[in-house]
């Protein structure tokens, strides 16, 4: 069986999520409150939501990627697992509906850097900040498109993650790790998965799916 796993970021690697973080340390309440009531009605699209909350961003990149990369941890089987897949030539893509940039950073504080990632991006030099969105999916960035490719090419796409933006890539995965808002979704409808809490779980599965393949 020839698998391409591909891994949410924000939650699923990275703790906490750093889009979420940044929604709370720049906060409006009152609009937080309103925007989450049209979203939740269907009147605003999730990406709206999304350039909403990064647009409450008035700091400069250099401060903020600095301060993330003091609070912001990833899950401390990641660096082992990324090892473990190279070492088996199974190809690892990290698939994020948040930012290139804050992602980048991360990963080379981590000694991660030369991992694939694709994401959305800002408009360099905006301040406020404003996101550039890969696609015009309702999120931005249609994950589910990477593992349809990966199919295509005869590979069993594996898909790791915890939110509701990782629903539309879960329904085309054919392994699927989950936990969080994700596993909620997977339970109500259905969906054959695997629980997880770290990567270390995900690998010691996957050892058991590729010896009795």
């Amino acid at each position: 069986m020839k698998i391409w796993i591909f891994s949410d970021f924000d939650g699923t690697i990275s703790n906490p999520d750093t889009i979420d973080l940044l929604g709370r340390i720049f906060d409006r309440p009152r609009e937080r409150a309103e925007m989450r009531e049209k979203v939740a009605s269907g009147l605003l699209k999730p990406r709206e939501w999304l350039a909403w909350e990064i647009g409450l961003v008035d700091a400069p990149l250099e401060k903020v990627l600095e301060f993330l990369g003091d609070v912001v941890v990833i899950d401390p089987a990641f660096p082992a697992f990324a090892d473990w897949c190279r070492g088996m030539e199974i190809p690892l893509t990290i698939l994020s509906n948040g930012l290139e940039e804050i992602i980048q950073s991360l990963l080379e504080r981590f000694h991660l850097g030369h991992l694939r990632f694709e994401a959305n991006h800002l408009e360099k030099g905006m301040v406020p900040w404003k996101i550039v969105f890969r696609d015009g999916s309702d999120w931005g960035h249609d994950k589910s498109a990477y593992l349809k490719e990966a199919r295509s090419s005869g590979y069993a796409p594996l898909f790791v993650g915890d939110g509701l933006s990782d629903r539309d890539a879960a329904l085309c995965a054919e392994i699927l790790f989950a936990k969080g808002d994700l596993e909620s979704f997977c339970e109500k409808e259905g969906l054959k998965h695997y629980p997880f809490t770290s990567f270390e779980d995900i690998r010691l599965v996957l050892e058991k799916i590729i010896d009795n393949a």
